[in-house]
């Protein structure tokens, strides 16, 4: 083995361990994620329907909340329940900013 195949399977490996770490962060976000599609959810700002939900993965996000996470995107809505009539009433919720269900 020369040292371009060493420098070439070594980046195999990495390649192959990355990725099964990143499926490793996605199960574990997917199955401590207590919300679903529909749920309303509520923060510091508001309420909100979830329309989508990302796994978020890695230590770089924040350093107070370095494990593997879900980031919930979906309509704010008013008091009563609606959706805002604004041009783009789309946005997201951090987990660690939800004040209720």
């Amino acid at each position: 083995m020369d040292k371009q195949e060493f420098i070439n399977r070594l980046s195999e490996i990495k390649q192959r361990f990355q990725k099964e770490v990143d499926e490793l962060g996605k199960q574990y976000a997917r199955e401590h994620n207590p919300y679903k599609v529909g749920d309303i959810i509520s923060d510091h700002i508001g309420a909100m329907q979830i329309e989508r939900v990302q796994v978020v993965l890695g230590a770089y996000v924040s350093v107070s909340f370095n494990e593997p996470y879900c980031r919930y995107y979906g309509i704010q809505l008013k008091k009563d329940g609606t959706p805002l009539k604004r041009q783009d009433p789309t946005r997201a919720i951090f987990p660690q900013n939800i004040k209720s269900k």
